[in-house]
């Protein structure tokens, strides 16, 4: 089985937000109805969600492919990329907890 390399995942996942993110602003994106925001913003917390493991993986990867996975670098970045999860985790959370309110929208 081919392995797929993370970091093109990577890529092609900040294009498409920054793609997102820049059709909104200049107006060629927009919303017709609340339906569309709260589907929006369930694959936002989805991908959030998503977004806390990867950040854990890419921490193991660090001491995984490291020449010195014990390093005072190696160990900051395990601790940064820790708490990047968390937060991550917790966006994910707060996006869960609106979805439920804006279910409720028509």
């Amino acid at each position: 089985m081919a392995r797929v390399v993370p970091t093109y995942r990577a890529r092609y996942a900040h294009e498409a937000m920054r793609d997102l993110e820049k059709e909104v602003r200049e107006g060629k994106a927009a919303y017709e109805d609340p339906r569309q925001v709260t589907e929006s913003v369930e694959l936002l917390q989805r991908t959030a969600g998503y977004a806390g493991s990867v950040i854990l993986q890419s921490a193991t990867a660090y001491r995984e492919t490291s020449r010195n996975p014990n390093s005072e670098a190696n160990k900051e970045a395990d601790r940064l990329l820790g708490e990047a999860a968390i937060l991550a985790n917790q966006l994910a959370q707060k996006l869960n907890d609106a979805l439920l309110h804006a279910r409720t929208l028509r």
